[in-house]
């Protein structure tokens, strides 16, 4: 007798021992997600698009602005960069923009129609890159000047923030091990 509950007990640690770590890789598939989640910025500016530049009647596209430089120290990581209009009175518009190296050779663009209507809107438009030099870069803003007459005090936000990708790897295997965790809850070892 005493040696089939040495058996149980020994079964029942190695089924303790197991069914707390698949907690456990729950919990820290959990934590890699919030970290993905929290992407780093890296630049953020907002640019006002002038009165005179809006009331232009040129068709052709205009710098608006060149930003600042920022550095890119990882080769091969993944950044996202967001164009966002923001305004008071806003109606409808177009914005680009040229990322460019030290060089001042284009390397990426991002563009977007954006329109603010009373039943639906776009005022975000972003892309997702991959570095594929290390280095300076800068941002050139170009807008269509007769896009924007009916926004007087428009302005466009350039955000450039690193993102992870594998954010719903994470949060796949998060509910996975959860699951497989509640599951051999509910089976225990025989007596």
């Amino acid at each position: 007798m005493k040696a089939k509950k040495d058996v149980y007990v020994a079964k029942n640690k190695t089924y303790r021992f197991i069914r707390r770590g698949f907690f456990l890789l729950a919990i820290l598939f959990l934590i890699a997600f919030f970290l993905s989640l929290s992407s780093k910025n890296i630049f953020n500016a907002t640019y006002t698009i002038p009165y005179t530049t809006a009331n232009s009647s040129a068709d052709s596209m205009q710098l608006i602005a060149t930003t600042e430089r920022f550095a890119l120290n990882t080769q091969d990581e993944m950044i996202e960069i967001t164009l966002t209009v923001v305004s008071n009175g806003f109606r409808d518009g177009w914005a680009g923009i040229e990322i460019c190296n030290a060089q001042d050779e284009v390397v990426n663009t991002l563009e977007g129609d954006f329109y603010d209507e009373s039943d639906e809107s776009s005022i975000i438009s972003s892309q997702v890159y991959k570095v594929d030099k290390t280095g300076e870069y800068y941002i050139r803003l170009y807008v269509e000047p007769q896009a924007w007459i009916s926004s007087y005090e428009s302005g466009v936000r350039i955000e450039v923030a690193r993102v992870w990708m594998l954010s719903r790897y994470y949060l796949t295997g998060f509910i996975a091990f959860l699951f497989i965790g509640f599951v051999s809850t509910m089976f225990r070892p025989a007596e």
